[in-house]
């Protein structure tokens, strides 16, 4: 929940990390304030012969003092110290190179002690970083700690968070390349309702209450698909490959039929990535009305017939674009005549044969925007059997 969307997630804050990214603002106070209230309080009691990165958390330290130092290595991390007078920054301790990747020195310490202060390297003979000669000219400013997260380099709870987040993730297992990537991003891209993103991103991650989930979370119920009473009801077999999914698809506008070997997050995927706003709007319209109906089936017992889902899902589609206006991106020269797209109108037919010797027929007349205006049927009888 707490990972990004692009990343499968729902771009909630963690709790956590959060929390950490806020208790490190109080570390950056104290790191930087110490002339204030709150930095001569802490420094008079846990370190008032240091500074604050060289304090220990001390004998019976107060909850926030405890709290403070557990997210110290949080700036520690996400900071660097910038050089000036050298006398509070450490040379092989602290975090003071130019360098974002290897800000500290990792050379190891054979000539001076290891806490030795950058004072100590200037050189005396050659006249390089010589104190006195360059406080003749001017002064320099005392060190100062920098933040990395921001153009400023002033600390603050958001480029934190993003930092706890980035240094969790390293540690997960796993591949660093989900292959549900480009599903993730086309979810939240898609022209439609919160709430109906939200159910296909469920659907995507498998979460959705089915039986069939329910069952494997140790619930006694009847793991039975409520609408075909087949098979056992999950996210594939109810939304692909039920027999009253399968003719909502084909009584649709889309008039689809369900692809054989295919994965519902692969056809989800394909669906989402069309150029066809209307078609991809439609589609995942189906599928919500889809859990919508069988709902009414389960809490409700009612009994949908599939060319009302349908319908559901076309008159809902059309009222939400004429309340919403679908944005349009031109990524075409606008000096280039645009093609004119002219939908076509639709006719549907079908027929059956009866052991009684009869032979059904019927056909379903649409116009461009999906209203039937035209159907007919007719039984007539079978001649074959007739003769016979």
């Amino acid at each position: 929940m707490a990972r990004a969307k692009v990343k499968g997630g729902m771009g909630f804050r963690g709790v956590s990390d959060f929390n950490k990214a806020l208790l490190g603002k109080n570390c950056w106070r104290l790191l930087t304030g110490e002339e204030s209230l709150m930095g001569k309080v802490f420094k008079s009691r846990y370190h008032p012969r240091g500074s604050f990165m060289e304090a220990k958390l001390g004998f019976l330290p107060s909850y926030a003092w405890r709290s403070i130092m557990s997210v110290r290595e949080v700036i520690t991390k996400g900071g660097k110290w910038r050089i000036g007078n050298r006398e509070k920054v450490r040379i092989w301790h602290d975090n003071w190179l130019p360098s974002v990747s290897n800000p500290c020195v990792k050379s190891q310490v054979k000539i001076l002690h290891q806490d030795d202060f950058v004072s100590t390297l200037i050189d005396q003979d050659t006249k390089q970083w010589n104190k006195d000669l360059i406080f003749s000219v001017c002064r320099l400013p005392v060190d100062s700690f920098l933040w990395n997260g921001e153009k400023d380099s002033t600390y603050s709870v958001r480029s934190a968070y993003h930092q706890l987040g980035v240094d969790r993730r390293k540690d997960l297992p796993g591949s660093s390349h989900d292959p549900n990537d480009k599903l993730w991003k086309e979810i939240w891209r898609v022209n439609l309702p919160n709430r109906i993103k939200n159910f296909i991103w469920r659907l995507a991650k498998n979460i959705l209450p089915t039986r069939g989930n329910l069952c494997k979370k140790g619930l006694k119920i009847d793991s039975v698909c409520p609408l075909c009473f087949n098979e056992v009801e999950t996210s594939q077999h109810l939304f692909m490959d039920c027999n009253i999914a399968k003719l909502t698809w084909f009584s649709s506008s889309l008039g689809l039929h369900v692809p054989q070997n295919s994965s519902l997050n692969n056809w989800l995927l394909c669906w989402l990535k069309r150029k066809d706003t209307l078609g991809t709007q439609l589609f995942c319209s189906i599928l919500w009305k889809l859990w919508f109906f069988r709902n009414q089936v389960v809490f409700k017992q009612l009994s949908p017939s599939p060319p009302d889902i349908a319908i559901a899902a076309l008159n809902f589609v059309d009222e939400f674009n004429r309340t919403v206006p679908r944005q349009k991106k031109q990524r075409q020269n606008h000096n280039a005549a645009s093609p004119v797209v002219h939908r076509a109108h639709t006719i549907r037919v079908d027929a059956g044969c009866f052991s009684e010797g009869f032979t059904p027929f019927g056909c379903v007349f649409k116009d461009s925007s999906g209203n039937i205006y035209f159907s007919a049927c007719k039984k007539e009888r079978d001649f074959r059997s007739h003769s016979s």
